[in-house]
């Protein structure tokens, strides 16, 4: 299996005119591997064709990545990204086309996208879609060192209160340099997430899901040779 997208978006802007991604996929196509693709970007159904394609001889598995179902709040979070409708879309396109799907909830922030409604919508679009499993990496949002300015920053355009709700997430005297945000709804938002993803049979085990996108299937092995395959040359 070919893993793509995990450092960085294989479908941005730029790939409506390069077409580095579909030429990508052509090759794995050609070759027979599987592939595993995460991507937040509606520009994945130009290549449908191929993605079906892999299906049919071996697996692609899309993983879909998903903050909030408030369209407006998204586009201020993640301007350059795909709508929320649009990812919700391209879900269901895959599930139409007899593509596995993955989705990721997160990152959770603090007082932005931590509310119930939030989560039982997402849940909600993630059935609806007939998604295998979700991954969720924790019930807040994680700050790695040397990005505090620059994060702090974007939360103060966002609302002038947030920096300082964000700092009083922190233990005492730990400086805000690094470390998880945790949401204050944490423990609710875990105890709903649990139960919700087992009542609609959502797969969330972390191990079960990585292997999930990584095994490899071949579906063509076994298959009886035609006589005239005995003759090629």
């Amino acid at each position: 299996m070919i893993m793509v997208g995990s450092a960085s978006e294989p479908y941005p802007k730029e790939e409506e005119e390069t077409l580095l991604m579909r030429r990508s996929l052509e090759v794995i196509d050609r070759m027979e591997f599987g592939v595993s693709l995460r991507t937040k970007s509606l520009r994945m159904l130009r290549d449908l064709d191929i993605l079906e394609s892999i299906q049919r001889k071996t697996r692609c598995v899309v993983e879909v990545m998903l903050t909030t179902t408030d369209e407006a709040l998204a586009s201020r979070l993640e301007p350059a990204e795909s709508a929320v409708g649009e990812r919700l879309e391209l879900l269901r396109a895959l599930r139409d086309a007899g593509i596995p799907t993955v989705v990721t909830l997160g990152p959770v922030l603090p007082y932005l996208t931590d509310s119930l409604e939030n989560l039982e919508a997402l849940l909600g679009d993630c059935v609806e879609a007939r998604v295998y499993g979700v991954i969720q990496n924790g019930f807040g949002v994680t700050l790695r060192a040397g990005s505090s300015a620059y994060f702090f920053s974007c939360l103060r355009e966002l609302d002038p209160e947030l920096p300082e709700k964000y700092e009083a997430l922190l233990p005492p005297g730990k400086p805000r340099k690094a470390g998880m945000f945790l949401s204050p709804n944490a423990a609710a938002l875990a105890e709903f997430f649990q139960k919700s993803t087992a009542a609609c049979r959502l797969v969330t085990d972390q191990e079960a899901l990585f292997a999930y996108r990584h095994a490899f299937l071949d579906r063509r092995a076994g298959q009886q040779l035609s006589l005239f395959d005995l003759f090629e040359t």
